[in-house]
């Protein structure tokens, strides 16, 4: 993300995607590439945040409750 940019709520930014000065990536949309653009048909599913966050809290809860001090 360079300056002046807007990321909107739940939006996702692909992994190496470079998000021009003072470009806009909608609410619960998908920007991908150099130089990011927003992808039509890749809406992000309303809920999908919350989904994935309290699957990753239950994760960590298992991981940590298997750890097991090494000798």
């Amino acid at each position: 993300m360079l300056n002046g940019a807007v990321i909107g709520a739940g939006a996702v930014v692909a992994a190496g995607a470079v998000v021009a000065p003072n470009a806009q990536v909608p609410p619960r949309r998908m920007a991908m590439g150099v130089p990011a653009r927003v992808r039509e048909g890749h809406e992000v599913p309303a809920g999908y945040f919350d989904h994935a966050v309290q699957s990753y809290i239950q994760r960590g809860k298992r991981f940590r409750a298997e750890l097991r001090r090494i000798s």
